[in-house]
């Protein structure tokens, strides 16, 4: 297990993931957010969500993991701090579910699945469930059901082993953690493979492998680098209005539509809600400011100020190398949002 997790092979799985991930049509989310608080009804939504994800793909058996786990902790829960599972909590779920008392076993193994992720996470946390192998692959030979074997001797010789690699395995568990936190906190991400061109991972140094997992850090406002450095804008104006940051957050997500690319999809925070609403500001795109005539592609915007008398194009906006997810709305021939640059809280910002 120890060898599989250190492996090149845990990257590509990782990427792999991601990739599924952007592809997918079918979203989690709804499913691992029971809207009540009741834990054996928790339970219950998360038994159902291991029974809904059928072992067909990576993603899907990740789904099955944390829908396990969910699952034993919400039980656990019930518990009340008792040292057994009471039986009547499983016959509520089964219940529930209307499911045949021969289902028992099943729920019971997923307790028992719970346990050993548990266990083998440890103070790693359920970050590492996205780096343990999905299948049997080859020289570890190590799969799912390899796992659930697994003795807790074996378990603390595998956490006794891992701790020479602790930075390696670390840096792996935190991007574990932002892939659970796209597909339950419904979080959008974007990591640096999505930008780069991965080939090869052979001759790639430890360094360089994590670095394709490490999420791409969006800059807050445009960039510019003044020269010379001293210069001093005499357009700039100081204010104290901050409504941009009162923007709706979290309605969007990166998606793969095939061959067109990566772009954006508004999602609404309820089953058939509403996301946006017409001549509503989504967010600001920022970028590189660079000189007029710069760059003549689609990564760069013109930026004129709408505050001054016939609006003068003054720069450009670079997106390519720095910017935020904005730069990712691709291209449609019945757009439904649209750039238009504004003077909002005090400053001239390209808005989407």
């Amino acid at each position: 297990l120890t060898a599989a997790i250190l492996s090149k092979k845990t990257i590509e799985r990782c990427i792999a993931l991601i990739r599924a991930w952007r592809s997918s049509k079918v979203l989690p989310v709804d499913a691992f957010r029971p809207t009540t608080n009741n834990c054996i009804r928790r339970a219950t939504a998360f038994a159902r969500s291991a029974q809904l994800y059928k072992a067909n793909t990576r993603l899907d058996i990740l789904l099955v993991r944390l829908a396990e786990l969910n699952f034993a902790l919400e039980i656990n829960k019930a518990r009340a701090g008792a040292t057994q599972t009471n039986k009547r909590h499983i016959n509520d779920v089964l219940n529930r579910l209307k499911w045949p008392q021969t289902k028992r076993k099943a729920l019971e193994m997923r307790l028992a699945n719970r346990r050993k992720w548990q266990k083998i996470c440890g103070e790693f946390g359920p970050g590492l469930l996205c780096l343990i192998p999905f299948t049997s692959e080859a020289l570890c030979c190590v799969s799912q059901d390899f796992c659930h074997r697994l003795i807790e001797e074996d378990i603390n010789a595998f956490h006794v082993l891992v701790e020479e690699k602790r930075r390696f395995i670390d840096r792996l568990s935190k991007f574990g953690t932002l892939m659970l936190d796209m597909l339950l906190k419904d979080q959008n991400i974007e990591f640096q493979c999505e930008s780069s061109q991965v080939s090869s991972l052979i001759r790639c140094t430890e360094d360089n492998l994590l670095s394709f997992l490490e999420p791409v850090q969006y800059p807050k406002t445009n960039f510019y680098q003044p020269t010379p450095p001293d210069y001093e804008c005499d357009l700039c104006q100081a204010t104290q209005y901050d409504c941009i940051s009162n923007l709706l957050k979290n309605c969007y997500r990166i998606i793969q539509y095939g061959v067109k690319g990566r772009g954006i999809q508004a999602r609404a925070s309820s089953h058939r809600g509403l996301a946006f609403r017409k001549d509503e500001y989504i967010r600001e795109l920022t970028g590189e400011l660079v000189p007029l005539e710069t760059h003549n592609n689609s990564i760069a915007l013109d930026f004129h100020r709408p505050d001054i008398i016939d609006e003068p194009v003054i720069c450009q906006v670079y997106c390519e190398k720095k910017g935020n997810w904005v730069r990712l709305v691709n291209h449609s021939c019945k757009p439904c949002a649209r750039f238009v640059i504004k003077v909002v809280s005090k400053k001239a910002r390209v808005m989407l």
